[in-house]
Order: C-alpha cells, then structure tokens, then sequence
C-alpha cells in the first residue's frame, strides 16, 4: 500500500488536508483547539481538543461535508512568515499551540492562512483547498494529549487524500496488496472492527472476496485501453485463494450494520424531491423480455409507464408514470454475484482464463440475478431459455410524439454460434438489467463498450458538443465537463490535463481514456 510520508507529493496534499480538516471542526465547533496534524504513512491526523464534544460516526459525516463545502469554495492558500511575539499573540487562547511556539526560535516560525483559518505550521502545502477534495476520513479515536497518560484525553481523527485516480495500474497493485494483507491477518482473526463495519460486519474473509471482485471489475474496465494489464489482473482476481463475491448473502452493500440502519438515498430522491420515474430504455428491455424483475424494480400499477430523457418541460403530465419500488431500509449495493457473473463471462469471451465459458458465466449471473431478486429458479430458466423475445418500443402515453421503436432486437437465449459483438452485447445487457439501480455502473459500462443501446434523448440539451445517438453507433454524453471555478482557479493543472488527456476538448462528447472501443 502507498506510504503517504514517502511520497513528496502525496506528504504535501495530505498535510494541507489535514488543515482543512482542522478548518472543518473549527466550523462546527468553534471551541475546539488544536494540537499536531502530521502526515503519517497511513495519511494523516490531526488531535484536537473538543472539550465536553466526542467524536463518532455521525461527527465524521458532518466534518466530512464541511470539508467538500471549503474544498469546493477552492480558498487560496497563502504562506506567512511571523515573529515569535506575532505567533504568541495569535494563538494567545490556544494552549496547544503555545506550547509548540514556545519550543520555536524566533525568525523561522510560519503560519498558513486558507479563508477564515490561520494555523502554525513548517509546511509546504498546496496553494488551493481544491486540490485536497479527494479525501476520506477513516477513523477517530481517543488518545492522551502529548501520549502521557497523565494528561488529558484528545480525539485524533485519521484521514487520506489522493490528488487524482488517473494511476489504475497501481491502484490495482495495492488492491492485489491489500487482499494479501487481509488473507494474512485472517490467519490470525477472522474478524477486524466488527462494530464499525457497516459492510461486513468485520468479516475478513467477505472484504477479500470484494476487493477480488473489484480487482475483475477494474481490469474488465480497460480490457480496450491495455488489454495485457486486463488480462493480468483478471486472471490474478479469479485465482486468488480467498475466492470472489458469488452468492447473494456475499453482495457488498451498505444497509445495516454496526448499529447503524442507512437510509436508502433512491427512497429520498423518489418521495422527498419527486424526482424520478421509470426510464425509456429499461423499460424497452424489461417490457420485450416480459422480465419478471420489472415487478421487483419498479412498482407495477396496472402495467408500467416510462419517460424517455431529453424531454421538455411538462408540468404534471408525467407524475402518475411509473415510480422505482424502493424502501427506506432497501440496502445500498456497491457490487452483487450477478455482476461478478457477467464480468467473468466478459473475460472469457476475451480470452481470459475466467475458469468457465462465457456462455456459462452469461447463464449464471441471469440465475444469479433472479434469485437475488427472490424469484425462482423455474422462472430463471425459463427466462435464459427464451430466444424469441426482444426489446419492446416505447410508447408515451403523455404525448406520442415521444414514442421511439425499439433500441435493439438482441434476444436473451445465449447462442454459441452469435458473433464476438451480439455475445458481448447480450451480456452488457444483462448486466445492466441485473445490477439495476446503480446507474453510475451502467453509464460507465455503456461508454465503455455501447450496450446496452439506449433510445436517444427527445432533445438535446447538453450544450456541450454531444451529438444525439445511443453511445453505440454515435453520440451520447461521454464524461462531465469541468466547472467554471476549474478555470477561475486551477487554470494551468487543468489546461495541461485537458491537452494531456482530453485532446484539447473538455467538453461531455470527449472520451474519457478508457473509452478506447471501436463501436
């Protein structure tokens, strides 16, 4: 794993967010003081004294948006050069910090100010809070101030910062490190943190298993950028000892956990903003296939009505379509069996060595699919059986203008015979229905490979260079521009990632890099 004080850079940006951090909690608690913010291998920390106040899972959420608030306001971060008497007087209400200055010569003390936050520090930093907003904090904990058990007790907390997650190569080494890392301590314990773990409940075994299937996840993700390094993280993730996520008891997903019971965010966008309904081109698959995972999904009142993107502003005409049938203790999945499934099925049909055909991986995650979604085994195989069904048109019943045909006529039933391009679309495909709502998955599997292919937006909005097409043949939004305070405020690291990586174009049409297939 990285060693933040190594790496100059890594030791730089950790340190200045280590002073956002503290900029948070002064926000929040304007009594709190300040003891050190070093940059330790792990990242880095920060002890603070918060009197009467402790720190739990409920501060760190509310620190942690603090923190995206003042790294998005992208404050200036400046360098100032004080005397001893200026420092003492600065700081003259925080013991803390008189303390350090105490044991400082005059003429070499330095402060940094970032908007209303002046801190004592050696340095250097980064020169804008912006820079620090890929950030996570991992843990607090209670510690004695200066580690005499005599003195006080303070709340460390322990954060990282990375600058980008353009290096997949050794993002990936350090997940194959971190599954060796965990495969070792299970040898030892079975469990770690068990009460802070909403995931797994501190089951070692279950982490090794995800960062396995995120390892296939992310080697699938640039099989058509590099396809030597696809090739060999697949492989390594497949092989690996500790085995991957393929039941649906094994599904990484927030839900509950830890004593805590997460509120499912689709529940808040659907009834508190009204603000979603079926889409157009789910629809189109799930009404043609006649899927039974349409019930599950989406709540069925006498049928399903969708909404195809890029319309006009319509008033009321749409609030009775067809609504997501969610809950509020519906968990939050980061990765189910199913996709574990179709990602194996993708590399065999690359030639990756995925233990299995891709034929028998594709049949696998559409039975794994189904019983997660508590339907049964007959219907599953009825269902892979079928060979005749195809996507269905779309009809607005809110204004037929809207209607669209069909997207595609690709079946369900794998057919060995079917070229290299309709196997991958059925499995892209089936894929997208499975893993239904991760959205963010689906539009990135849709850049990267143009399936499953949608009905094209009424209108296009975007502004942005985006021809209207569905993502296979032409068209559709690629990545999301930069904002306008990149320009104002980062403007020669951006110009250079723009001609770096971009071609020169930021704008939504640009592909991002892996986005290398030929559709």
């Amino acid at each position: 794993m990285v060693n933040f004080k190594e790496d100059e850079r890594l030791t730089t940006l950790n340190h200045s967010c280590a002073h956002v951090m503290a900029q948070a909690v002064k926000h929040l608690y304007p009594h709190a003081k300040f003891w050190v913010g070093p940059v330790v291998k792990e990242g880095f920390y920060y002890d603070i004294d918060l009197g009467n106040d402790v720190v739990n899972d409920e501060v760190i959420a509310a620190i942690e948006k603090e923190m995206k608030k003042i790294c998005k306001e992208g404050k200036k971060i400046y360098r100032r050069e004080v005397s001893k008497a200026e420092a003492m007087e600065m700081f003259k209400d925080d013991m803390y910090k008189l303390d350090l200055i105490s044991n400082l010569e005059d003429g070499n003390i330095t402060v940094y100010d970032q908007g209303d936050f002046t801190d004592l520090c050696r340095g250097p930093h980064v020169d804008n809070t912006k820079l620090c907003k890929n950030f996570k904090l991992v843990k607090h904990s209670g510690v004695y101030w200066k580690g005499d058990a005599n003195n006080h007790v303070m709340q460390r907390i322990y954060g990282v910062c990375f600058p980008t997650a353009e290096e997949l190569e050794a993002h990936l080494k350090e997940l194959e490190e971190a599954v060796q890392t965990l495969d070792d301590y299970s040898n030892k314990s079975k469990e770690v943190l068990p009460a802070f773990d909403i995931v797994y409940n501190g089951d070692v075994n279950k982490w090794m298993r995800f960062a396995n299937s995120l390892m296939l996840r992310l080697a699938i993700r640039v099989r058509f950028a590099d396809a030597g390094l696809a090739k060999e993280y697949a492989e390594k993730a497949v092989k690996h000892p500790a085995g991957m996520i393929d039941s649906k008891e094994l599904a990484a997903q927030m839900g509950k956990g830890a004593g805590l019971q997460m509120k499912n965010p689709l529940k808040v966008i659907n009834e508190e903003y009204n603000d979603t309904r079926m889409g157009a081109t789910i629809y189109s698959y799930l009404a043609g296939y006649n899927d039974a995972r349409a019930s599950v999904y989406f709540v069925n009142n006498n049928g399903f009505k969708a909404v195809r993107c890029g319309i006009a502003k319509s008033g009321d005409a749409y609030n009775g379509f067809t609504r997501p049938n969610v809950h509020e203790d519906d968990p939050l999945y980061w990765m189910k069996a199913s996709e574990v499934c179709f990602l194996k099925a993708e590399g065999a049909l690359a030639g990756f060595d995925m233990g299995g055909s891709a034929g028998d991986f594709y049949n696998a995650g559409i039975r794994m699919s189904f019983s997660e979604n508590g339907l049964s085994s007959s219907s599953a195989e009825n269902y892979l059986k079928d060979h005749t069904r195809k996507p269905a048109n779309y009809t607005d019943t809110a204004n037929g203008e809207l209607s669209a045909n069909a997207p595609s006529s690709i079946t369900i039933r794998w057919e060995n015979g079917a070229t290299e391009e309709e196997k991958l679309e059925r499995i892209i495909t089936q894929k997208y229905l499975a893993i239904f709502p991760n959205g963010q998955e689906a539009w990135t599997e849709w850049r990267r490979t143009g399936y499953p292919r949608q009905i094209v937006v009424a209108e296009n909005k975007t502004n942005s260079a985006v021809l209207i097409g569905n993502g296979y043949d032409v068209g559709g939004v690629r990545r999301m521009p930069y904002p306008r305070t990149e320009y104002e405020q980062n403007s020669e690291n951006l110009h250079n990632a723009i001609n770096q990586h971009l071609g020169g174009a930021d704008n939504a049409a640009a592909k991002v890099w892996w986005d290398k297939k030929s559709k």
